[in-house]
């Protein structure tokens, strides 16, 4: 969050392409609000939300990928 999330935050909707990647130690943190890992829906609310993502490169690990 002192990176460069405070930067895309700050111009949000000004930059033509924002990416992030949702990464194997990102899969365990906690959310300090429900005390369980983040969703995948909590991932993607952040990512276009707070930083205006457009694109957002899963781990291939990500529990959702693997789901049937």
């Amino acid at each position: 969050m002192k990176n460069s999330y405070a930067y895309l935050h700050r111009h949000r909707g000004k930059l033509s392409l924002v990416a992030m990647a949702v990464q194997e130690p990102d899969l365990i943190d906690i959310n300090p609000k429900t005390n369980r890992p983040f969703t995948r829906d909590e991932f993607v609310g952040f990512a276009k939300g707070y930083l205006g993502a457009d694109i957002i490169f899963w781990s291939v690990s990500s529990p959702w990928l693997n789901q049937k």
